[in-house]
């Protein structure tokens, strides 16, 4: 086998593990930044129909 050509599938693959990974902490942010947006909307929400239903008595 030819040194450079394997050191040019090694880099190959380091550069898809690299994107794999970013790719992945990515998703992450985004699903916990939807999770947090979702909870703040429920808070806000929550507080706000009880807002209503107090000022309504």
């Amino acid at each position: 086998m030819h040194k450079s050509s394997f050191f040019d599938m090694a880099s190959g693959k380091q550069v898809v593990n690299q994107w794999l990974c970013i790719a992945f902490i990515a998703v992450f942010c985004f699903w916990t930044v939807v999770y947090y947006v979702a909870e703040k909307a429920a808070m806000i929400g929550e507080n706000l129909s009880s807002s209503v239903y107090d000022s309504a008595r």
